[in-house]
């Protein structure tokens, strides 16, 4: 294994156990439902790009290159939905609308993956023996994933400038932890148009977990209060589930375990908000 796959397996697993966490806290919760729907598709992108870097044949690469781009394309809306709601947003109609448009882009772009307009084809670049070639439609997701990532730091930043206490440091955390996640998972874009530049920023995705991590325990993110030993137990039972049952999701249908989970929240999560 390398940095590239023992990275993205790290960051699967930290996100797994963060959004895990939130979710049992208070799983009725809309601000903690979205925070989660976030971290699985990070953790299903990561756990993903793990498996696609330890490929080795075509097609397996080819497929989980798939299965990657599938979790990337509900990062940016998954984000700026939880964004909204932890800035208190989402009662806004024209940013309840930009959400709404943001799941639908998200659709459109997750059915075309299947398609060469997004991943033409694999093949050796630098190190690595099967990194895609971008499809013409693979340009147009990076401008949604730039609007969707750039307006939710930017209400973020918008939210502590505006507020005071600790929610303002929660705000900043956040803030803090999402540039410094996005800049480090943007270094995966530039090899699909043959620019020599490796992904050596993925690891700051864990970072942003870190930081998150932190915000939780000090300033009470998403009214969390977790004792420090309460949350080491959470994490010793979550990281022995992983080791023990990850083995066993590789080998059957992934995607289809993992989206099912996504698909459930999201729909529940998007027709409360809207209906508000």
């Amino acid at each position: 294994m390398t940095y590239y796959s023992l990275s993205a397996l790290l960051n699967g697993i930290t996100l797994s156990v963060i959004g895990v966490i939130v979710f049992l806290k208070d799983r009725k919760n809309l601000l903690n439902i979205t925070y989660t729907i976030f971290c699985f598709s990070i953790s299903f992108w990561s756990y993903s790009y793990f498996i696609w870097q330890i490929s080795n044949t075509y097609k397996n690469a080819f497929f989980w290159c798939e299965m990657l781009m599938l979790g990337a394309i509900f990062i940016p809306i998954t984000y700026f939905h939880f964004v909204t709601f932890l800035t208190k947003k989402i009662n806004n109609k024209v940013i309840k609308k930009f959400v709404y448009f943001g799941y639908i882009i998200a659709v459109i772009f997750a059915i075309l993956n299947f398609t060469p307009l997004m991943i033409v084809d694999v093949r050796k670049r630098m190190e690595f023996l099967f990194w895609p070639t971008a499809g013409i439609a693979y340009k147009y997701y990076l401008l949604y994933f730039a609007i969707y990532a750039i307006y939710g730091c930017f209400l973020l930043l918008q939210a502590a400038i505006e507020t005071k206490g600790y929610k303002r440091n929660q705000f900043i955390y956040v803030f803090v932890g999402s540039v410094l996640g996005y800049i480090g998972g943007a270094t995966n874009f530039p090899l699909w148009y043959d620019i020599p530049m490796p992904p050596i920023g993925n690891i700051f995705i864990t970072v942003y977990g870190i930081i998150v991590t932190y915000a939780i325990l000090k300033h009470r993110l998403m009214g969390i209060e977790l004792a420090k030993r309460y949350l080491a137990i959470y994490i010793c039972y979550i990281l022995v589930g992983v080791v023990i049952f990850l083995p066993a999701i590789l080998l059957v249908k992934l995607p289809t375990i993992y989206f099912t989970f996504v698909f459930i929240f999201s729909f529940r999560t998007l027709h409360s908000s809207i209906s508000r």
